[in-house]
């Protein structure tokens, strides 16, 4: 199940949660900012299709140590049970949260939606659609900062 949440570059309430919706601003300073530090991605939700057969499942990752860490230079850093998995430059444009990885040679630049930021929460949309194969995908990850 990890490979599936490292394919693109791959909940819990607190009451004193501020609630900071990303700025539709493309220069909004308080998301970038928000989005600075360690992330602990507790789940994964994913649905596939594959020629018109669809797949669901979530998956609780709390306690498998699967930490983005976002740098105030735009380096994304993602380690999985200790060990760095990979390094991506990153941007934040209005909700979106764009990747690249500057460790390989790829000239893909991926990007998630940013569905929910606040002080405590993070949670990532990912889309992935190919026409030639059939295939549709749809990833949800849920982060709390750490």
């Amino acid at each position: 199940m990890l490979l599936v949440a490292m394919m693109p570059m791959f909940i819990t309430s607190c009451q004193n949660d501020k609630e900071k919706e990303p700025s539709n601003d493309s220069t909004s300073d308080s998301t970038e900012d928000l989005i600075i530090g360690e992330w602990e991605c507790i789940e994964l939700s994913y649905t596939s299709e594959y020629e018109g057969e669809e797949d669901s499942d979530s998956e609780d990752l709390s306690g498998e140590d699967f930490i983005w860490e976002f740098d105030e230079d735009g380096e994304l850093t993602i380690y999985y049970d200790g060990d760095r998995e990979g390094k991506f430059d990153y941007s934040v444009k209005e909700n979106k949260l764009y990747t690249e990885y500057i460790e390989e040679i790829i000239d893909e630049v991926e990007y998630f939606t940013i569905k929910k930021l606040t002080e405590k929460k993070l949670v990532l949309l990912f889309e992935y659609e190919d026409e030639r194969e059939d295939y549709y995908m749809f990833q949800e990850y849920s982060f709390e900062r750490i």
